[in-house]
Order: C-alpha cells, then sequence, then structure tokens
C-alpha cells in the first residue's frame, strides 16, 4: 500500500476522533459556562429548577382558590356528556351577536340549572386572592393542567347568564357576571407556564366580548357606561415574566433529559448511532448554555421594562434577534433561536394583544361618553390621553375612522400590519384587534 492511502487511511480513522475531541472540548467550556450562567440566573433570583417554582410562604388554605376549582373540575368531567350536549345550543348566546332563539334560550336555562352546584363553587372560588394548584413541577413536559379547559367552560357559563340577565333588563348582573369571569382568569394566570397564559388571554377574549355587546347595547346610559368602565379595569393582564420563569425550568428539565442519554442502551434494530449517542451529553451541556444565556438576557432587559407589556415583549424580542445573528454560524444556538424560543415570543405578543383590547375598551367609553355630550362622533382621537390613544404593537395612534352612524377602532395586532381593521374570521391572520359601534 502507497503512502498516498495510508494518509487516506489516517485521515478516515482520525477525523471522528478530532470531531469528539473538539466537541467535548466545546462541551467543557460549555459546562463551565452554564455553571457561571446559573449563578447568574440565581442570583437575579430566577427560577431554576421545578423546586423553586414551589411558592414560598405557601399560600394559606383560606386563601387559594385552587381546590374548589379541582372540584368543580371533576363535577363538570363527571357530567360532560350532559354539559356538551346542552353546550351545543347554549353557548350561541356568547359573542357580539348572540343567536337568542327560544330553542337556544331554553337549553341554556337547563345548563344554567344544572351547574347550579358548580355556579355555587365559582361564587366561593372568585373570593379567594390566590390560587396555587400545587403543580408536580418535577413532571415537566408531562404535566397536565386538566382545571384550565373547566376554567373556561366556567367562563362560558358565567356569559351564557349575562346574556339572559340582560335580556331580563338585568343589566347590572350582567355586568357582574364579567365581573366573574376576569377574577376566573386572574386565577387561571397564576400558573406559572404558557398554556396557562394562553388560557388566560382566551377567558379575557370571551369576556371582551361579551363586555363590547353589553356597552353597545346600553351605550346612552352614562351610570351603566361607568360601571362598565370599573369592570373593564378589573381584567388583569398576564404576568409576563412569571409565565417565562416556568418556560426557563421546563426547558431545562428537557436538557436534562438529552443529558440523561449518557450510558442509554442501543436500540434493539440494531440502528444505532454511536456518535450521536456518545454527544448527546455534551450537546445537552452546549444546549443549556446557549438556553441561559438568552433567559439571563432576556430578563435583564425586561426589567428595564418597570413592568410595563409591551416594553418587556420588545425587549425579549430584541434579544431574540441579537441572539439569532450571534449564533448565525452556530447550528446548535440556531436550533436554540428556533425551535425553543419562538413560542415564548408569540406569547409576549399576546400580552401586547391584552393590552391593546383594555386600551380599546377604555377609549371606547370615552368614544361613547363624547357622543352623549355632543351628539356625534369626534373625526379623530386628538381630543383623548395620548396613552389611551395609543397602539401597544407599534406606539403609534390606534387606527379610527367613522362608519355611517358609528365607528371602527382597531390596533394592528399580533402580524404588526395595518390590515384596515378586517376582523378576524376563521384562520385568517390578515386581520387586526377590531371593535366598532354601529
Amino acid at each position: 500500500m502507497n503512502k498516498a492511502a495510508n494518509y487516506v487511511i489516517a485521515f478516515v480513522c482520525c477525523v471522528p476522533v478530532l470531531f469528539l475531541v473538539g466537541i467535548n472540548f466545546k462541551s467543557s467550556r460549555a459546562s463551565v459556562e452554564s455553571v457561571k450562567e446559573r449563578k447568574l440566573l440565581q442570583a437575579a433570583h430566577i427560577p431554576l429548577t421545578p423546586k423553586d417554582l414551589i411558592r414560598n410562604p405557601p399560600v394559606p388554605a383560606a386563601d387559594n382558590a385552587a381546590p374548589i376549582y379541582v372540584k368543580m373540575t371533576q363535577n363538570f368531567l363527571a357530567k360532560d356528556a350532559q354539559l356538551k350536549a346542552l353546550e351545543k345550543n347554549a353557548t350561541k348566546l356568547i359573542g357580539l351577536k348572540p343567536d337568542v332563539s327560544p330553542a337556544n334560550l331554553a337549553d341554556a336555562r337547563k345548563l344554567l340549572a344544572l351547574t347550579q352546584p358548580e355556579r355555587a363553587m365559582i361564587d366561593r372560588a372568585i373570593q379567594k386572592p390566590e390560587c396555587d394548584f400545587k403543580r408536580p413541577y418535577d413532571k415537566g413536559a408531562d404535566m397536565f393542567f386538566p382545571e384550565l379547559s373547566q376554567m373556561r367552560r366556567a367562563v362560558r357559563l358565567l356569559m351564557i347568564q349575562a346574556t339572559l340577565l340582560d335580556n331580563e333588563g338585568k343589566f347590572g348582573e350582567a355586568l357582574q357576571q364579567i365581573s366573574k369571569g376576569a377574577k376566573i382568569a386572574k386565577h387561571c394566570g397564576q400558573d406559572h407556564f404558557v398554556i396557562a397564559m394562553l388560557v388566560h388571554v382566551a377567558l379575557i377574549s370571551i369576556l371582551d366580548s361579551e363586555w363590547h355587546r353589553l356597552v353597545n347595547r346600553h351605550r346612552t346610559d352614562p351610570e351603566f357606561l361607568a360601571q362598565a368602565s370599573k369592570v373593564s379595569d378589573a381584567f388583569t393582564p398576564p404576568d409576563l415574566k412569571s409565565v417565562l420563569e416556568g418556560e426557563v425550568v421546563l426547558g431545562r428539565m428537557m436538557i436534562e433529559q438529552v443529558r440523561k442519554r449518557q450510558g442509554a442502551a442501543a436500540p434493539s434494530s440494531g440502528n444505532s448511532n454511536a456518535l450521536t449517542d456518545e454527544l448527546a451529553p455534551q450537546f445537552a451541556d452546549m444546549y443549556e448554555e446557549y438556553w441561559l444565556t438568552f433567559w439571563r438576557k432576556g430578563f435583564a432587559e425586561m426589567d428595564k421594562a418597570n413592568n410595563d407589556p409591551r416594553g418587556m415583549a420588545l425587549a425579549l424580542e430584541t434579544v431574540w434577534k441579537a441572539e439569532e445573528i450571534t449564533a448565525k454560524h452556530d447550528k446548535l444556538g440556531r436550533m436554540v433561536n428556533e425551535t425553543m424560543i419562538p413560542v415564548t415570543i408569540d406569547a409576549s405578543r399576546r400580552v401586547i394583544h391584552v393590552q391593546a383590547m383594555r386600551r380599546m375598551r377604555t377609549l371606547k367609553i370615552e368614544l361613547l361618553k363624547y357622543r352623549l355630550a355632543h351628539n356625534a362622533f369626534p373625526n379623530d382621537l386628538k381630543k383623548f390621553d395620548t396613552t389611551t390613544a395609543t397602539d401597544p404593537f407599534d406606539g403609534k395612534p390606534l387606527r379610527y375612522r367613522l362608519e355611517g352612524k358609528g365607528f371602527r377602532l382597531w390596533s394592528i395586532g399580533d402580524n404588526l400590519k395595518d390590515d384596515g381593521g378586517q376582523t378576524r374570521v376563521g384562520d385568517n391572520k390578515n386581520a387586526d384587534v377590531v371593535t366598532f359601534y354601529q
């Protein structure tokens, strides 16, 4: 065999070894950096382990609504089939244009009668200031949140009841149902994870729709408008920082699962990739370094926003984009930025969405009050408070135009593009956050 052939064989044999040495060198550095990042996050009081998410001191039993919601969930699920049969028609009473047909009204009343015990539980739960389900955080991604869907069901029940009360001329009691729903949404948002925050936002959207319906119906009643304004102020936005703290822990637990592959038996199929199995723990160290670095920078920038939802969301997105540039030529870094981070960016935009809805509710009351005083809506929003009339998505004035005897008011929404006040229909993403009066 000639020398050239020997060099080729040596090169082929050495490349995997050199690759492993390179990876192990990076891993060693990443391991040191991960420890460093953990210490920095701990110093900033950011949770890193499931234990860190446990409330300390614990919520006093007398203040905790969670056990009531657990019992409510069990009750709802025990008669799920009966409830679904009635909800099919009864939920048509919810929304800006409720279908108050005799059949729908009849099923709504049957549904409220069937859920009387659970509605009594709701009344007790909303009197509690806190809600801690004491989740088994150590299960990580295998954790279940059965109460969240049933809390949503509870809010829908309240909105059905609000429509019935409104039809009976009990406007104040109808508003009270929205206020109750806002308290459920707040309790829902006290869980540490994005899934709970998304349900929180969904509940606010349901409540927001019913609020607008009632305000449109009673637009000429100053006392009602004053009450509606107070109810709107009770809508509590999600605590973005608390939610994202849970995601830090969840991400680390998923990374730990990769790390535990070390020493795992090869698959019986014979298709084992020994190199990948060997590298898994090393990749985990590097993955964790990227993950923790992003969150250290992210929380530091969010803290500068002084709890302003838009400021916090923009700060997080700015860090994300900066890390994308840094990791442009780093495959593993890109993987973190493209797979694990986007869900948190989407969640932060949901918080801005809630802020936009709140400003639009406030501005709608002001517009209706202006009309009562001047017998017409203004041509623009220049007469109103600058902050209230600002779109939190882009910092520009909320969009507004007169339409016949009414108006259309909108924010550009999650897609960050002005779609002309187009409302969302189905899966159409080219839509704004819109309210109107006709």
